[in-house]
């Protein structure tokens, strides 16, 4: 990956947090302005519940068992006694200090509760991997740490387990560290020499057991970096909070081998600029107006800190550094939940400043150079920062701005054999110079769909050559680009659209090599195909038109139909029904080419017309007497739709690369077997339902009586509305999903056209619910078969299936939240989610009530298991079409014309191989998902998860489940989640 792309900033910012986090987390405490309060609730409360913005994770975990502010308050109490988290969150300041009163505790808390909620709850759910609560000002922490380090709220980090979801303490290094950071600025601030300070502070005679020796090269770093010469004593140690340490800075050796009691001139580093973020990823930040933040400096006084909008460019800060040619650009995060501590080789975590040093040029396209105020070179400097004394320090001479950046180390930098010689090996090493036109993988992703797009509407004839190489060219290119992407410096959402996207192209261009396979095998009726091709391509190309030349080529396309059409009418040519299928759809394509070609120059082209406009008419011609006849006697197919179902087999080889495409660690045959176990479960609760309702264990005739309560004429489309209303009620009354008021107001109602019922006998839905019901048209036995076939207990599953909570809401989410993810639409969520609710519906027993709406829903779902059944039986050969109709009718109780319907839609090719198993193992693994985050784990609400899920794109399930379990992803990322228990 490119390192300046906003990416890897990203990343790098990530892998400061982790290194530093105690201090940089302690630094946001002091932009959380105090919570107004009244003068009865205890000052102490209003501190401790400042840090409530940390604890967003635990905050979902607890706001899902808590039913008011009291329950929540008693369960944090109960629980701080034995959940790290908590116990330091909550304990008292003072050693023997009780709990505050629980009344004021909740007067206090209840402050936050809006915050919370919207952190938790909102459009935007944020998550955050540290945990502590800060106290502000060096002396308090100093009191805190060194008399009672027992109960100190500072320097622990709490954080969560990433595989295992266990909550782990952090203790040692990272503690003494922050801790001896806290050491280093009381020393200094004592007049010790710079060396005596960082030695009696991350030396092994702290108490630290020892500290590795990389710690002291970092104090050294801190301290050159804060500390003035000029005046004395480091900058006060509330500012090592409000900016960013410059940690892993490429002259970290340098910095340690002069540390000699001064450090010289041209190091010094200006920090004018306050960190100034708009919109925390944590909400630590909490902007007070429109154009300002409020801050705290150590001594407790107000600091407003002004700062305009437009003077934002690219969502970055730039300060100029003394050392000419850098720039410290600030780089800084929207809601990024942060990922868990990762040690690196050397035993500790690889640092980068969220203050990035770039080698771009600090002059402006004018000559000016940038400064920190945006004002042009020659303007006043003031380089003190609040609460600190103005710099006394003399500007450096031209000869010291001209030094290149690093440094030379002098004559006492680290010997090669020391550690510290090995500095660069452990820091991350900037500068990096900056790329404000780098590409993210959202964006990638869009391009790479709009460049497809384009693509295919340039090399539209689906057989031609030119289009097999240029589009694999096109995928190959892709390819080789994103294996150039550094896949480990990625969160974990661009993770999840590095392996789409990966997959997405794998799969397509295996798609391709089958396409230009499958050519070859009904290649035989299609003689003329070359000819055509040629000609269509010339006129894409607008390659000059050679008239005599194309109406010689014209004539030989009549001659070849007229021959290849009498060998088929002599049964010369002998050929599958899949194949005789296939070819017939190419000729209809190659027909509709040859038009567009002739339209585009006829009367346009005097010569044209006259060479070759009756060439062209016989042409066609002759195509469109061929394409019947290949379809009735090749295909067995009927111009009126009632002739033979054909499909297209993709074998078991072709299921393997689509399952491992849909990332499912499943193989058709474990497929059939979960759909078959289902399926029996699904007669055992069929035959109990039958019992309720009279009928004994023949739940057919249960079904069947079922059946008749149909609505008469003319009210069906009441019936759905009351139903699809019903629904989205049901998920709002019991907190289950966000409903948008607009999603819910805005969808339309269709009617199924007679012909469209042919292949859709049921409800369709989406942006729009389209009701299939008889017309007057219909004949008297089909219009009993769609009336039973849509009757109301049948339909109560399928309305608020396909509207709300289902495929409408689906629809609605997924066009607002990661929208470049349609790309990678998957039946296993797009069906998996809309079914998944008629599991949960049934788990909870308050929706599907009756017996009659039990066998509705379960008619549903016995039917998604036959699919599954049937559609892979079908692909795997083992099963025709016809018997596919059959056994739907047999072991369902569909009605037949339902059922042919059913096959047909199955079977036209507008579906993909494994779209028919994406309903019940899609559902399936939701389901689990939900099983696993929510009732066992307990990570969050139904409600939250639900919108979690939503919020992530019609993309595989296992990563959704990678999300919403925050499960480790590698670059080539397979199929390992086993949702599934075998009886």
């Amino acid at each position: 990956m490119d390192p300046t792309t906003p990416d890897m900033k990203i990343r790098q910012v990530l892998d400061h947090w982790r290194q530093v986090g105690p201090i940089d987390i302690a630094r946001h405490m002091q932009y959380v302005p105090p919570i107004e309060t009244d003068s009865s609730v205890d000052p102490k409360l209003v501190r401790l519940t400042s840090g409530i913005d940390c604890l967003a994770q635990l905050l979902r975990h607890l706001a899902s068992h808590a039913n008011d502010i009291h329950g929540y308050i008693e369960e944090v109490m109960v629980a701080g006694k034995s959940n790290p988290v908590l116990a330091y969150a909550w304990q008292p300041f003072e050693r023997n200090q009780p709990w505050p009163d629980k009344e004021q505790m909740a007067a206090a808390v209840a402050q936050k509760m809006e915050v919370i909620k919207e952190m938790v709850e909102g459009p935007e759910p944020r998550e955050v991997a540290y945990f502590f609560l800060g106290l502000s000002g060096s002396d308090i922490m100093w009191e805190t740490y060194w008399s009672r380090p027992e109960t100190s709220l500072f320097a622990k980090v709490i954080y969560q387990e990433r595989t295992s979801g266990r909550w782990r303490a952090r203790e040692r290094t990272r503690y003494d560290f922050a801790c001896a950071v806290i050491h280093l600025d009381r020393t200094l601030n004592s007049s010790q020499t710079l060396q005596g300070a960082v030695n009696s502070s991350f030396g092994p005679h702290t108490g630290s057991d020892g500290l590795p020796e990389i710690w002291l090269a970092a104090g050294a770093e801190v301290a050159r970096v804060f500390y003035r010469p000029s005046s004395g004593h480091s900058l006060p140690f509330g500012h090592l909070y409000e900016f960013d340490l410059p940690l892993g800075v490429p002259d970290l050796a340098e910095a340690m081998a002069n540390a000699t009691g001064t450090v010289p001139v041209r190091w010094r580093v200006h920090y004018r600029l306050f960190a100034v973020i708009r919109q925390s990823p944590v909400s630590l930040f909490r902007p007070q107006g429109p154009d300002y933040i409020r801050t705290y400096n150590h001594s407790g006084t107000k600091v407003d800190m002004h700062w305009k909008p437009s003077s934002i460019v690219n969502d970055t800060w730039s300060v100029e550094d003394d050392v000419p040619g850098v720039t410290y650009t600030l780089v800084y995060l929207k809601r990024a939940p942060l990922p868990g501590l990762v040690p690196s080789e050397f035993g500790v975590a690889a640092p980068a400043s969220r203050i990035l040093r770039t080698a771009s040029s600090s002059r402006r396209p004018d000559g000016t150079r940038r400064t920190r105020r945006g004002k042009r070179a020659g303007a006043s400097k003031d380089s003190s920062l609040p609460g600190s004394s103005p710099s006394t320090d003399p500007p450096a001479s031209a000869s010291t701005s001209a030094q290149t950046f690093p440094p030379e180390p002098d004559a006492s930098a680290a010997p090669l054999d020391s550690p510290l010689a090995h500095m660069d090996s452990v820091w991350v090493s900037l500068p990096k110079p900056s790329d404000d036109g780098a590409e993210s993988l959202a964006d990638r992703i869009r391009r790479v769909q709009a460049d497809l797009g384009d693509l295919n509407e340039f090399y539209h004839i689906s057989i031609a050559p030119s289009r097999h190489a240029r589009l694999q060219q096109f995928y190959d290119d892709e390819l080789e680009s994103l294996a150039a992407v550094d896949f480990g410096a990625l969160n974990q959402q661009d993770r999840i659209d590095y392996i789409l996207l990966k997959k997405h192209l794998q799969r397509i261009s295996r798609q391709l090599q089958s396409e230009k396979e499958a050519f070859g095998d009904f290649k035989v009726l299609l003689p003329f195909a070359d000819a055509i091709v040629s000609l269509c391509e010339r006129r894409e190309n607008v390659k000059p038109m050679e008239a005599e030349k194309t109406a010689k080529q014209l004539d030989g396309i009549t001659t070849s139909v007229a021959a290849i059409t009498k060998q088929v009418q002599d049964g010369k040519v002998k050929i599958s029904k899949t194949n005789a299928y296939r070819a017939s759809k190419v000729i209809k394509e190659l027909r509709g080419h040859l038009k567009e070609f002739y339209g585009f120059y006829s009367s346009y082209d005097p010569l044209f017309d006259w060479w070759c406009a009756a060439q062209w008419r016989a042409a066609d011609a002759a195509l469109d007497a061929y394409l019947p006849l290949v379809e009735d006697k090749l295909a067995g197919l009927r111009s009126d739709g009632t002739g033979d179902i054909i499909g297209e087999p993709i074998g078991r080889k072709a299921l393997l690369h689509e399952l491992e495409a849909e990332v499912l660690a499943y193989s058709p045959e474990e497929l059939v077997r979960i759909a078959n176990e289902q399926f029996r479960w699904c007669e055992a609760e069929m035959r109990r339902a039958s019992r309720e309702l009279g009928y004994g264990d023949d739940w057919k005739r249960a079904m069947e009586y079922v059946k008749t309560k149909s609505v008469p004429p003319g009210e069906q489309t009441q019936l759905v509305l009351e139903l699809a209303r019903e629904g989205a009620n049901f998920v709002r009354e019991h907190d289950l999903v966000t409903v948008p008021p607009i999603a819910e107001e805005t969808y339309r109602m269709f009617m199924m056209s007679p012909a469209a019922q042919k292949v859709n006998p049921f409800f369709l839905g989406g942006p729009a619910i389209i009701v299939s019901y008889p017309t007057a048209e219909m004949e008297y036995g089909l219009k009993q078969m769609v009336m039973r076939g849509n009757n109301r207990h049948f339909s109560k599953a399928t309305a608020f299936h396909e509207l709300i909570p289902g495929h409408r809401l689906q629809l609605f989410m997924g066009e607002r939240h990661r929208s470049h993810r349609q790309l990678f639409q998957t039946p296993f969520f797009v069906e998996g989610w809309a079914m998944y609710w008629e599991l949960v519906f049934w788990e909870r027993g308050d929706f599907f009530t009756s017996a009659e709406d039990r066998i509705g829903t379960l008619f549903w779902r016995m039917h998604r298991c036959a699919r599954i059944i049937l559609s892979l039986g079908f692909h795997l050969g083992d099963m025709q079409p016809q018997e596919c109709i059959d056994n739907l009718v047999a072991w369902v109780g569909h009605e037949r014309s339902t059922a042919e319907g059913e096959v047909r839609r199955w079977l036209n090719g507008d579906y993909s191989p494994l779209y028919q198993c994406g309903y019940f193992v899609g559902a399936l693994q939701l389901f689990a998902l939900r099983r696993e985050a929510v009732l066992e784990q307990g990570k969050m609400t139904e409600r939250a998860f639900n919108d979690l899920v939503l919020r992530c794109g019609a993309i595989p399930q296992e990563l959704v489940r990678a999300v919403v379990m925050e499960t480790e992803l590698e670059a080539d990322y397979d199929a390992k989640w086993r949702f599934y228990s075998f009886k």
